[in-house]
């Protein structure tokens, strides 16, 4: 169901139109904000991963631990937190769960930054992988065999159901492989700076410890009263 390049540009650059087309100015900041918009709208809970970054995996939570300069054994405590169920489509991990990161790009700032690190089954990792899943779209068009049609079909339906779509919502899918393909290149050419964003455990769903504030010490007030009053001295009996 791999639909033509040129309807793919189209479908982005209707998109990124700017309201008044008289002036020929495309403002890129607002271009970008309706592709997010209209990705956020095609696909509300999983979607292929428009930022340029390593494939759902060891990779992602590798490059976690380098931007923010922790430890591998602090990122996996984090990790060991985390329950049994995808972090997007709530299923069961029957296998080993991939980490996944969603980012957020600050256009004034240049700066790609890190807002959620999710726990995903295979299924969800296979659409959020974007090239990957552009590859294997151009490969099922091309094999004659069909070999790979039940796979493709079978992401097909995790995606819709997954975004509460009906199945005959098919063209979605592609629909939203155009605008996070879109994205990507844009994010690319841009060079953002990948910086820390949210603190490393609510990265990961967690919580962040904060200390309560003690308040300063008080002293012991002695009045003049008490100042001047006499002390009585302790007398020792006889034995």
């Amino acid at each position: 169901f791999l639909l033509p390049a040129p309807y793919c540009l189209n479908f982005c650059a209707h998109i990124m139109a700017p309201e008044n087309s008289d002036t020929g100015h495309i403002d890129l900041e607002g271009g970008i904000r309706k592709l997010h918009a209209s990705l956020n709208t095609l696909a509300p809970r999983l979607a292929p991963a428009w930022a340029p970054g390593p494939k759902p995996g060891k990779s992602s939570k590798h490059l976690i631990s380098h931007v923010y300069e922790a430890a591998e054994k602090d990122v996996n405590k984090l990790e060991s937190d985390k329950g049994e169920n995808c972090g997007l489509c709530n299923g069961e991990l029957a296998t080993a769960g991939l980490w996944s990161v969603d980012w957020q790009a600050d256009l004034t700032k240049r700066k790609l930054m890190p807002e959620r690190c999710h726990l995903i089954c295979q299924s969800c990792a296979a659409i959020r992988d974007l090239p990957h899943l552009i590859e294997r779209l151009t490969m099922q068009q091309l094999d004659a065999t069909g070999k790979d049609a039940a796979k493709i079909s079978s992401l097909l339906q995790h995606f819709l159901t997954v975004n509460g779509h009906d199945i005959a919502d098919g063209h979605l899918l592609q629909d939203a492989i155009s605008v996070a393909n879109a994205l990507m290149v844009l994010h690319k050419e841009l060079r953002l700076q990948v910086a820390p964003g949210k603190p490393l455990p609510e990265l990961f769903g967690g919580k962040v410890e904060t200390v309560a504030p003690t308040g300063p010490k008080t002293k012991k007030i002695i009045t003049k009263e008490k100042a001047n009053k006499p002390t009585k001295k302790k007398v020792k009996g006889k034995a």
